[in-house]
């Protein structure tokens, strides 16, 4: 992943990942989401990866798997193909608080 920050481009990385084909990749706060299909979705199912980012740079961990979306979290009950990912796209989190 590069960034641009001001003027200076600068890069984090190289960090693995499982992709096989990354097709598109979305940084929003603190989530990196990519997205690994092929040009046609039709030729292989696909998914969606989401990283946490600790912008930490001393930090060993500065980047943390959270969770792989796939063609069998999407499937529905009675639906008889598979469900091939094209696209996804990543907004920011909101989250609240259940106290009042």
């Amino acid at each position: 992943m590069t960034s641009t920050v001001g003027n200076k481009p600068f890069t984090f990385g190289p960090y693995p990942t499982d992709a096989k084909r990354v097709n598109h990749a979305k940084i929003v706060d603190d989530m990196l989401m990519i997205i690994d299909n092929d040009d046609d979705p039709f030729a292989r199912a696909g998914g969606v990866y989401l990283y946490h980012l600790n912008f930490d740079f001393d930090d060993e961990d500065f980047i943390t798997f959270m969770d792989y979306v796939d063609y069998a979290d999407l499937l529905i009950e009675g639906f008889k193909s598979v469900p091939y990912i094209a696209s996804a796209d990543l907004e920011q989190p909101y989250f609240f608080s259940a106290s009042n």
